[in-house]
């Protein structure tokens, strides 16, 4: 192995681990803020509005499986096999459909969870929206 495919392999040694510890700990953290944030539902209200919640811990599921992905592409950039990317081809493809049927989700629930949090979310579909009109409108008047 040449030296600079030995010493770029030994960093990813070190790097991969970290990126890896970082999605477990963006995830370990948002259960823990979700659990805290229900506990505290519980006892100043004794009703929990849950979709909030489910926002929260998704969004916090969506980024750590963004830092798992990114590791395993490090794995497979730092060895190369054909069984490594295929391997890394349908790890990609079941972690992007859950990662897709989370946003998914996230986006119903931020069309019914109305807190100031999510309101730029709401702020931005709106403005596809208007833009989306308003390419209507000009291609009807083109055509017309």
């Amino acid at each position: 192995m040449p030296p600079i495919e030995s010493t770029l392999a030994r960093i990813l040694a070190y790097i991969i681990p970290i990126v890896e510890a970082c999605g477990a700990l963006v995830v370990i953290l948002g259960v823990g803020r979700t659990i805290v944030g229900y506990v505290r539902g519980y006892f100043d209200q004794g009703r929990i509005p849950l979709a909030p919640l489910r926002v929260q811990l998704g969004q916090s599921m969506v980024l750590g499986l963004e830092f798992q992905v990114a590791a395993d592409v490090l794995r497979t950039a730092a060895n190369p096999t054909w069984d490594d990317v295929l391997f890394l081809a349908v790890l990609i493809g079941i972690r992007s459909v859950l990662n897709f049927l989370l946003e998914w989700e996230l986006a119903h629930l931020n069309g019914v969870v109305h807190t100031p949090q999510h309101a730029p979310l709401r702020a931005v579909s709106e403005q596809r929206r208007e833009t989306r009109r308003r390419r209507r409108e000009r291609s009807e008047e083109e055509e017309g």
